[in-house]
């Protein structure tokens, strides 16, 4: 026996929607929800519960991990995603400097970051839009 805990989260940038299962020994049991509230973060909220299953469901304002973020930073084009650590954003590859000055418009969407669902994406747009 023991306590499974499901963690939902929900990607609101994105829409994604993922699903994580840990099993807790005995020694959980008997907690209550408000003990499990204590445990599930800023972001997360109790949303279901049973002395041997607990559901939190963390809404997110981010993208998921499957997503890839081309940022200007630092005259430099880096290709970044978020980590499993919430608002985390991770340094996935660095694509170098552009060889041609980037025109004002393209350089403000890259300072807030070009979203795709691929690395080969990024790097592929990275390729065409600014280094030809």
């Amino acid at each position: 026996s023991g306590v499974k805990v499901i963690d939902i989260y929900i990607y609101t940038v994105c829409g994604e929607k993922k699903q994580s299962t840990r099993e807790y020994s005995a020694k959980y049991e008997g907690l209550t929800k408000d003990d499990f509230k204590k445990y599930s973060g800023e972001d997360g909220r109790v949303t279901d519960f049973s002395s041997s299953r607990v559901v939190i469901t963390h809404c997110l304002r981010q993208y998921c991990r499957e997503h890839y973020i081309l940022f200007l930073e630092n005259e430099k084009l880096v290709v970044k995603r978020y980590s499993e650590k919430p608002g985390e954003l991770l340094t996935v590859k660095d694509l170098g400097s552009p060889l041609y000055t980037l025109s004002e418009d393209t350089q403000k969407r890259l300072k807030k970051g070009v979203v795709f669902s691929a690395l080969k994406d990024a790097e592929s747009f990275s390729k065409k839009q600014l280094y030809e």
